[in-house]
């Protein structure tokens, strides 16, 4: 990143100028080259008029009405890194935690269809099946609870000391990381811009993850879900990668694996690509029991229902789907296999006793979320 300096009036009116015409050439079909896109998201970033955010939503807006492209995508990604040095694209550059191989799951948030925080659930179970999981973790932004909102009603906590990860990783086989201000340059001119899906959503929660991971299980709350995987796969050079969303019946999409509508998943394992798709609508009892709570705690205690479960509880169901786009990068079984395996983990128990297992170590560490109080109540199945 370099500083400059602050542009004159003349020069803030090129850069409306520019960019309304680069707006009135992606509204007419035309698609921006890599260069193209970086050099209009730069100008965006780099100017402190409060008029230019109304340009950056709009052009977005017209990229994803219209279907967004790689290179677009990895210009928007190319500018954003250069404005922010903290957002290290290229996964073989970042420091590794140490418990190797690492997989993470995370969503894109920006979701329609709002559930339960399915993938915290879910990483307890991939834990307990034997693969080291990092959760990445943040407070609510789009939905009622994020994932440090649920722990922190658990009795658990995030960390963001890259010593503290590794030893919740060495321990527990599980670690819930604190991403925030992990991108404080960008976050500060992010924040608060959008409320739908957009080009960068594609990517950059799974490039702003600062540890170098061996495989990605990422939630999008968009079908094209190919696209995801491809781009997420040229930016970062991430190997293996779940890409996934679900719609229901409404035609309400979530960034979740969910055995309840029309789910798709595009995945990248030992260099070959595959597309899943699978329809199942599910009751309507079945989808209110994955709907999100009304407060932080009946959200936790949605996850605390769905790890000591059968696999008929809709809840449980649904985390074993998510666990099972972990397991399908770890061990390269199929996914209806790696379903079996998470289902096994929570009804032999082995799920919940990592929660508990998890929560312990964070009370041994006499910490807490950054933000969250740590409440001070039991994990009642």
């Amino acid at each position: 990143m370099t500083e400059t300096r602050k542009p004159t009036q003349t020069e803030i009116s090129d850069t409306f100028r520019s960019l309304g015409t680069t707006l009135n050439e992606v509204q007419q079909g035309q698609i921006l080259t890599e260069k193209s896109a970086c050099f209009a998201l730069s100008q965006i970033l780099g100017c402190d008029d409060p008029m230019i955010d109304h340009e950056w939503v709009a052009l977005f807006s017209a990229i994803q009405t219209r279907g967004a492209s790689k290179d677009e995508i990895k210009g928007f990604m190319r500018a954003a890194a250069s404005f922010d040095d903290n957002i290290v694209l290229r996964n073989d550059q970042k420091p590794n935690l140490g418990a190797q191989p690492l997989y993470a799951i995370c969503g894109s948030g920006k979701d329609t269809w709002k559930t339960f925080n399915i993938s915290t659930a879910a990483s307890f179970i991939a834990a307990s099946c034997g693969v080291k999981v990092l959760k990445p973790g943040s407070s609510s932004v789009s939905s009622v609870s994020g994932n440090l909102d649920v722990i922190g009603q658990l009795k658990m906590c995030a960390f963001d000391d890259e010593n503290d990860l590794k030893e919740a990783l060495e321990k527990t086989g599980i670690a819930v990381a604190s991403f925030h201000n992990l991108v404080p340059r960008y976050a500060e001119r992010y924040d608060g811009r959008f409320a739908s899906f957009h080009p960068l959503s594609y990517v950059m929660p799974v490039a702003a993850i600062p540890y170098k991971i061996d495989g990605i299980s990422y939630g999008i709350a968009d079908s094209n879900v190919e696209l995801g995987r491809d781009v997420i796969s040229e930016v970062t050079g991430i190997k293996k990668i779940v890409v996934a969303s679900s719609k229901n019946s409404r035609n309400q999409i979530t960034d979740e694996f969910c055995p309840f509508g029309t789910r798709r998943a595009a995945t990248l394992v030992d260099g070959h690509k595959k597309l899943f798709e699978a329809s199942e609508k599910g009751t309507f009892e079945q989808r209110q029991a994955i709907q999100h709570g009304d407060t932080h705690e009946d959200n936790a205690q949605k996850i605390v229902e769905s790890l000591p479960s059968k696999r008929d509880n809709p809840t449980t169901k649904t985390a074993c789907y998510a666990a099972a786009t972990i397991l399908h990068e770890a061990t390269g079984k199929n996914l209806r296999e790696c379903y079996l395996d998470a289902v096994n983990a929570v009804e032999s128990g082995q799920a919940y006793k990592k929660m508990l297992e998890y929560r312990d170590f964070c009370k041994d560490k006499k910490r807490e979320s950054v933000g969250i109080k740590t409440e001070e109540h039991e994990l009642a199945p």
